[in-house]
Parts: structure tokens; sequence; C-alpha cells
């Protein structure tokens, strides 16, 4: 018999379902944690639940000020979105719940993997793995994905339904930013690389959040395995 403290920390490390996730940090900061406490470290992401992740301590305070302690400050994040999560040990082969900072290729070069991502879970049902939401890693803007040549008219009818607008774009496809009455509507504009453009995303959704904006139009991204990761993480925050 389970003692009832046991059973309910196992549910917190397993999240209810019946698999664990272990992560072997290569952050310095997170490294000299795990060597001061000597203990293995059990913790949820440091946002809530479907909203935007964070990627620096600023963005953590943000969302969850009042909840928490304190923060260790570690700067700001290198790659921006979540790790990748594989499944291992639960089929014939290694399987990826949630593509991320590593491509499925890097995976393939050692170790025999298929891509399962993307996976949904039902609303009410356990999750196999962080992430597979339907809804997720949204900012509280509603979030619209356009192709490349209807960013700035898409833009442009929702301001006139009333909407304040900001817009997301590729440094390649970057349309002019709107005109306002109070000067131009916020325009984030990343890099054309999916690896930066992954570890600068969630600070701009963070920064056009903070604008104040009720919209954000986003420009498409490329239907290519090296944005996959990238991809995944629009469509749930659009969905």
């Amino acid at each position: 018999m389970v003692p009832r403290r046991a059973g309910a920390l196992a549910d917190a490390v397993t999240a209810g379902g019946a698999t664990v996730a272990l992560r072997a940090p290569a952050h310095p900061v997170a490294r000299e944690l795990l060597r001061i406490t000597k203990l293995p470290i059990a913790a949820p992401s440091a946002n809530r639940s479907t909203s935007v992740s964070p990627t620096s301590a600023a963005h953590v305070f943000k969302t969850l000020s009042g909840r928490i302690a304190a923060v260790i400050d570690g700067g700001s994040t290198a790659h921006g979105i979540e790790s990748t999560i594989v499944a291992v040990g639960t089929a014939r082969l290694a399987r990826v719940l949630r593509p991320g900072s590593i491509p499925l290729a890097a995976l393939r070069a050692v170790i025999e993997v298929e891509d399962a991502s993307p996976l949904v879970t039902p609303e009410g049902e356990t999750a196999p793995a962080p992430g597979t939401a339907a809804k997720h890693y949204a900012p509280r803007a509603a979030l619209h994905l356009v192709p490349s040549g209807e960013v700035e008219e898409r833009a442009r009818s929702l301001r006139e339904g009333g909407a304040k607008v900001g817009t997301l774009t590729r440094d390649a496809h970057a349309p002019a930013p709107l005109s306002r009455a109070d000067g131009p509507a916020p325009h984030a504009v990343l890099a054309d690389d999916p690896t930066a453009f992954a570890s600068s995303l969630y600070a701009a959704l963070h920064w056009l959040d903070d604008r104040g904006c009720t919209a954000i139009v986003a420009q498409a991204i490329p239907d290519d395995a090296a944005w996959a990761a990238v991809a995944d993480r629009l469509r749930r925050a659009a969905s």
C-alpha cells in the first residue's frame, strides 16, 4: 500500500499520468541549484496553464506575481521555445511527443525515432506530455495566423472593428507598420531563420501583450521541417 503522502507526491511528479519526464539541464544556474540541493527537483513550467511561456525573470514575475516567493534569475533563455519531449520505453520506437529546441533531424542522428506530433489532448483527458492541449502558449491578445501577403489587410480589418492590433512578421516579409492616431501600431519583426525566430518568439508575444494589443496578426510559418516546432507553438497559440 502506498502511503498517502507518497501517492500525492507521485501524482505531482507525473501529473496524474503513467509516465514521468526527466530533464538533465545544461544551464549552469540550474546545474548549480541541483548541486547545492543534492536532490532531484520536480517542478512545473513557470507560467500559468495555456499562457505564453516566459523567457526571462521579468516574464515570470509578470504572470506569477503573488503566487511565488522568489525567482532565480539565470538570464534570458537561449532557445526561447520549450524542450523537445521524447517518449522512450513505451513503444517499439522512441516517439517525439512535443517538437522543441532539438530538431527531429538531430535526434535521428543518434536514435531511431518517429514523430508523433502534433498531438492534441482532448480537454479533460490526461496529457501524454506538456504542451499538447489544443490551446497553449497563448498571449492575452487573440492571435491570428495569416499568409504573408495578408498581414496588413487582416490587421486593418481588425483595427476597423475596434481592436488594438499588433503585427508579428519575419524580416524578409515585414510590411510597413500600420499608423494610428497615437503613432505606429506595435510591430515585432523577427529573424527569417527558425532557430533565431524561436529564441525571440515568446519575448515578442509578451512585448505585444504589454503594448496593450487585443489582437495580434502573425505571418504564417513556412511549411518546412526546420520550422515544425515554431509552427506547433503558433498553431496552438492561435487555437
